[in-house]
Order: structure tokens, then sequence, then C-alpha cells
């Protein structure tokens, strides 16, 4: 075995460093942690096998590979006392903040480890990286210190607790100077207390005005972001929901509902219009069951966004 890993935020992440001659093992860290349920379970086989459970309950990826993903990856996670440097490469956005709050998570009880650990991270997109970007970047390579892990105890709290009301009582960290806007970020994941729509959804209904294959609507949605997170089988979950939901939003433009989201052209309905205009709610006609971190939406326990004051509203269906 190699005595350098690598961890990072996915294949093409992985795949540049290859490519780059990066030495050492390399793992990505394949994991959409902004949807389905990050709890705090007592230990991180139970951590992994709900994420499993989710992955694959929402056909996010083939269950022989997303498990065989988390085996891969628990066995080489088991194993870090092997290897003399551990670097950990990460983006700024969402996706790959909460990556990375989860590993500094995961390694903290390991004090042996600390002083072999390494954090890189960067405001570029390392999948698109040049060659010679990944070896300028060893450059800002920072130790990680017990400020990184006194700076992820809050985060992990917000972020695993059965209400977001600790997402508002975060504050900046300089240990982790990506983290507090990436969860600014995730608060706006959470259906609007306006019409329902988190700001994914409400975007997508806002740039469909004339009809588009859902392909072209994800690079649309993507210029829109100011630090992207989301790839395309994940906005394609959303916007199956937004087609198939009890009063769709959203329909092929030939009426056929057995075609692929991506690969052709959609349009909004008259509800999708109705609720874009706060006339009608998203949450209230077509109800809701997701999670977000530890907060299990449904209709017992609803939480909505205030965009414009920046706080959440526990609403009631019932």
């Amino acid at each position: 075995m190699n005595q350098t890993l690598h961890i990072t935020n996915g294949d093409s992440s992985a795949d540049a460093m290859r490519e780059a001659g990066i030495l050492g093992d390399i793992l990505p860290w394949r994991d959409v942690l902004h949807i389905g349920p990050v709890q705090n379970h007592d230990t991180w086989e139970l951590f992994d096998r709900a994420r499993i459970e989710f992955l694959i309950s929402v056909n996010l990826a083939n269950e022989a590979f997303i498990k065989q993903t988390f085996e891969e990856r628990r066995a080489v996670m088991s194993q870090l006392d092997l290897y003399e440097k551990i670097y950990l490469w990460f983006e700024h956005d969402l996706y790959d903040q909460l990556q990375l709050l989860q590993i500094i998570k995961y390694l903290t009880p390991q004090l042996r480890l600390y002083d072999r650990i390494n954090l890189i991270v960067t405001d570029m997109y390392l999948g698109q990286a040049k060659p010679s970007d990944f070896h300028d970047l060893f450059r800002f390579s920072e130790p990680l210190s017990v400020n990184h892990i006194a700076a992820v105890e809050p985060y992990w709290l917000a972020l695993t607790h059965h209400t977001p009301v600790l997402l508002n009582e975060l504050n900046e960290s300089e240990a982790l100077p990506f983290m507090h806007i990436a969860f600014k970020r995730l608060c706006e994941e959470y259906p609007s207390t306006l019409n329902g729509l988190n700001r994914v959804q409400s975007t997508i209904v806002e740039l469909l005005r004339n009809e588009c294959k859902g392909s072209e609507l994800f690079s649309r949605y993507q210029a829109t972001e100011e630090s992207r997170f989301m790839g395309d089988s994940v906005f394609a979950l959303i916007l199956n929901h937004l087609v198939n939901c009890k009063h769709p939003l959203l329909a092929f433009k030939d009426n056929r509902q057995d075609l692929n989201v991506l690969n052709n052209e959609l349009i909004v309905t008259d509800m999708g219009y109705a609720v874009q205009k706060a006339q009608k709610n998203h949450i209230f006609i077509n109800g809701i069951d997701t999670w977000i971190g530890g907060v299990h939406l449904n209709s017992n326990n609803l939480w909505c966004y205030n965009t414009k004051s920046n706080h959440f509203i526990s609403q009631g269906l019932n």
C-alpha cells in the first residue's frame, strides 16, 4: 500500500488527481449529504447503513455500486494507521463542505493521526483543475489542528439536530472559512415560507419560462449558484418530484410520463405558475416527506425558511 492517502470529493476529482500524477492512494468520498438523513448515530457503521438505505431508495446509483463504495471506504478508513500522510482535498461548496465536516468529525477521536493529516481546501473546482493546479495547491496545505476539531462541533450538531433551529446560531470560523456560507446555502434547501418551494425548486420554475430539455435546464440552474454543488443526478431527482407529485408543477411537453427528465423537454404547469406567484403553496397541496440533515420534514414536523429574516418557522399541515 502507498504511504500517502488522498481523500477527495468524488470520481471526477480523483480521476483528475491521477491524471496529474499525484502519488498515493486516492479515496473518492461518494455521498450527497445535503439530501437524505444525516443523523448523529452511535457508530459510523449505523451512519453508513442509513446513508446506504437512503441512496438505494432514491435510485441515485446502482445498489451494488453503492454498497461496494461504502465497504471500500470503510476498509480504508479503518486502516489509516498504515499511512504516513493523509490529505483532505475539498472545495468550498455545500457538497464538499458537508463531506469535509463528516470526515473531520470521524477523525476527531483519533488523536494519534492528527500530525499526519493535512487539509487542502480551495475555491477551485478540482474535477476541472489542470495537473499543474494540483501540484500548486500543495503550497496551501494546512495541518489538521485542534482549532479545526473545535470548529466542527457546532456545525455537526446543527446539521444532525432534529430541528433546524441551531443553524441560525452558527458563527463564522477562521479554521473552516467556507463552512458558514455553505450552511447558509443549506438553509435555502428548506421550503420557503412564501410558497413551499426551496431555492432549487423555485429557480427551476423561474428558469423554465420557455420549454427546454432537463439537461439544458440543469446548465441554466448551475449558472445561478454562487458555488455550484449539485450534480445532474440529484437535479434529476428534483425534476422528477416536480413532475410526479400529486399536483405537478412541471410536465413533459409531449404529455408522456415515461420519459427521462434530462433528455426531454419540460414545461411549467398552470399549478406551477400558481405556486411560483404564491397563489398556492407547494407543500400544502403536495405534502412533504424528506430529510435535510437530522430533520425529517413531514406533515407533523414541517419547518420552513423565511429568506428575508433568515429564520425558520415551524408550520403544521394537520
